[in-house]
């Protein structure tokens, strides 16, 4: 079978280059792992924010790699083919409303790219159209008379939609000036977020099959009449069995040492961790000082970015270590006693894959109940442990940090869990079962 697919960047290693982000790792597993049973040809769409147009030496290692894996490499795009559209800002939203074919290369500019997609297709004679993750590899194929599958991460609109809603909370409104300006802003938003999403739904009724990340991301889809949408689950990198478990070998007696938490890995402003913060800083972390008052502990906040306004007087906590961006992380995650991933703790929900991450490095999870409307392979006490309020989740913790035969329970269900459901081979297989099953149906 001769597989097209289409990712917006380049697949990599997890430590194959600088900037790399999970996005990255999933795409190369997924598409080294279908390569061992399929002709895979990739196209690669850089992303706007690209700042070069060539390929540094280890992004070119990277490429090669694929070579070796069998993999079949075309030349990639880069976003000057595909601008975005220029126009003046104020008048903007209106145009879109008088012009609404306008809207597709607004919303997604790599739509001008579909002569050349189409071109490219056709000369690779591909059985199947895969945009893998990549919102411009489903806009530039639009129009495809390939049957096309998607691997849709978020409803693309739905992390603007979010902020918009809790605006006070996100502070997009702060520098609006009077009430009046601030409330036509408001208006423009709306107005323009209503457009993304009727333009998000003309693009995805064009393709045959939506297989989702996030497990609750599959009913929209289909409440808005389209035919195949389905949960297909998350990957990532296997990193061995004997890197697992190093924490709970040690004592968990009060006073003996210092617990380790992890309570947030992640870009520190972006939708999902931004409420996960706000669930731990503002929710959490007032009944967990008081619980773990006999134990020297630690909770430590990884990731770039910039806290938003709202959130940094929460930060003087004591025991709250800002640590930024770690360069080894792998490393800091093994020596800690809880994995934390509140995320989901807001109005966005999703599969993050730092799910994925606790359970294959087999990490004491702890999670809000949200992730389970992600992901409904989260089980309380087996291979997570599940919270709905700060205080019930502050419990859990302790729970964790203090029960070394409990900590372990967890970390060996999660590890099973990943095993079992979430390897880079099982979510390669069923992406094939997929595809299969649309040639068929094509025919």
């Amino acid at each position: 079978m001769k597989i097209f697919i289409l990712t917006s960047d380049l697949p990599c290693r997890a430590h194959g280059r600088e900037h790399v982000t999970a996005l990255h790792i999933v795409t190369r597993e997924i598409i080294v792992e279908l390569a061992r049973t399929h002709q895979i040809i990739l196209q690669i769409i850089l992303p706007l924010s690209r700042k070069t147009k060539v390929f540094s030496d280890a992004e070119k290692k990277e490429v090669d790699d694929l070579l070796r894996c069998g993999v079949t490499v075309l030349s990639p795009i880069f976003p000057d083919a595909y601008r975005p559209l220029k126009g003046p800002k104020s008048f903007r939203t209106l145009s879109l409303l008088l012009r609404p074919s306008e809207c597709l290369k607004h919303f997604y500019p790599a739509s001008q790219l579909h002569t050349l997609m189409r071109s490219r297709i056709e000369k690779a004679k591909a059985d199947i159209v895969f945009p893998l993750w990549s919102v411009d590899g489903t806009a530039a194929t639009e129009g495809c008379e390939i049957p096309r599958m998607v691997y849709q991460g978020d409803i693309d609109f739905e992390p603007r939609l979010c902020q918009f809603l809790d605006r006070d909370f996100f502070g997009a409104d702060s520098n609006a000036g009077s009430s009046l300006r601030r409330w036509c802003a408001i208006l423009d938003r709306r107005v323009r977020l209503w457009l993304f999403e009727r333009t998000h739904l003309r693009l995805m009724r064009g393709v045959e099959s939506i297989a989702h990340v996030s497990a609750c991301n599959v009913e929209y889809y289909t409440r808005h009449g389209h035919p195949r949408s389905f949960y297909i689950g998350n990957t990532w990198s296997d990193p061995g069995k004997e890197k697992l478990f190093p924490a709970v070998q040690r004592s968990h007696a009060s006073g003996q040492r210092t617990v380790r938490i992890i309570g947030h890995v992640g870009y520190l402003n972006r939708t999902g961790g931004a409420y996960g913060l706000r669930c731990l800083l503002q929710d959490v972390l007032p009944h967990l000082s008081s619980m773990l008052r006999d134990y020297p502990h630690e909770i430590h906040i990884l990731g770039g970015g910039r806290l938003l306004p709202s959130l940094i007087a929460l930060t003087s906590f004591p025991h709250v270590l800002m640590r930024g961006f770690v360069e080894d992380l792998d490393s800091e995650l093994a020596m800690n006693d809880v994995f934390l991933l509140l995320n989901n703790a807001g109005r966005y929900k999703a599969a993050y894959t730092r799910h994925l991450l606790a359970w294959s490095m087999g990490l004491c999870l702890v999670v809000h109940s949200g992730s389970r409307k992600a992901m409904p392979e989260i089980v309380h006490g087996e291979n997570a442990l599940v919270g709905s309020s700060g205080e019930e989740i502050a419990k859990l913790i302790v729970r964790a940090a203090t029960d070394p035969v409990l900590n372990r329970r967890i970390r060996e269900g999660g590890r099973r869990t990943y095993e079992q459901c979430f390897t880079p081979p099982r979510i390669a297989k069923r992406f094939s079962d997929e595809c299969e099953r649309m040639i068929k149906s094509s025919r």
